[in-house]
């Protein structure tokens, strides 16, 4: 039996064929660290008896569900690969979108020197994806964990992007800088849609990162608005990614900040929301 068919059959029943296929060519060249092109098609056993140890206890990991991004501690995001473990949530590809709409805005404008402010930045991935782009721009980066921002900060260092990060819950950090950008994706899933969930999300994933109460949607969003509105925090733009199912409730706190636009994703959801203040 080949590494490929003994890998297509145990995660069968966790992921579909084409799944699988992506999904053994990262665990071969990112976890395994060998070549997919060599092995694709190598019997089991011409891997060597160490890298037949790490391909059992990967294949055991992946079958529980564990996301292949924490198992190679790594994913990519913008076209940047950051590191990942399960202190952050894994970036999203609908939020790559963001960073393409903030870039797209603010190139036309031919923007220098900004000020960004990312509000529970994670991974930092928002935040170095912007600085990458935006090579003079200062950026602040904001989390109430610590251990994701020492995932943020090895991966600013990895990008060679500056960026200042600091400990903080987003509805409490203070500023008197006037920034040009706030960008926020902060926890918006709703705890009964934990059900739709698969479990490679819902068992590793940082809940905290994820889940806002039924009975309290736009918490942190209010959270953001409220500084806004005391003062303590300036801008001159506001960029949010938004459960869907919440936007009219959002539009309505958002009203008083300014114009709003929003924007769709590629699965063209009603995904972001920009204030013009």
């Amino acid at each position: 039996m080949t590494a490929k068919v003994l890998f297509s059959q145990t995660m069968s029943s966790v992921y579909d064929q084409n799944e699988i296929s992506s999904l053994y060519r990262l665990f071969l060249e990112d976890y395994l660290q060998v070549s997919p092109h060599v092995h694709l098609y190598t019997p089991q056993d011409e891997l060597n008896s160490i890298q037949m140890e790490k391909f059992n206890k990967g294949l055991s990991l992946l079958n529980q569900s564990t996301p292949i991004q924490y198992l190679t501690q790594k994913a990519f995001f913008c076209d940047l690969n950051f590191k990942v473990n399960s202190s952050v949530l894994i970036p999203r590809p609908e939020t790559e979108d963001l960073v393409r709409i903030i870039y797209d805005i603010h190139q036309k404008k031919r923007a220098e020197n900004l000020k960004i402010l990312d509000l529970g930045t994670g991974s930092g991935c928002i935040a170095i994806a912007l600085k990458s782009q935006f090579k003079k721009a200062s950026v602040i980066g904001v989390d109430i964990s610590q251990k994701a921002l020492d995932v943020a900060k090895y991966n600013a260092e990895f990008h060679k992007t500056p960026i200042d990060f600091v400990l903080e819950d987003l509805g409490d950090y203070r500023s008197d800088l006037t920034f040009d950008i706030i960008v926020s994706n902060p926890p918006y899933v709703l705890e009964s849609e934990k059900v739709l969930m698969h479990p490679n999300v819902l068992n590793y994933e940082p809940e905290t990162a994820l889940f806002v109460p039924d009975n309290d949607p736009l918490k942190y969003y209010k959270a953001i608005v409220q500084s806004i509105n005391f003062g303590t925090l300036k801008t001159r733009s506001l960029f949010l990614e938004i459960n869907p199912k919440c936007l009219d409730a959002l539009i309505d706190l958002m009203k008083p900040l300014g114009a709003i636009e929003i924007h769709k994703d590629l699965s063209e959801k009603k995904r972001f929301i920009e204030v013009n203040i």
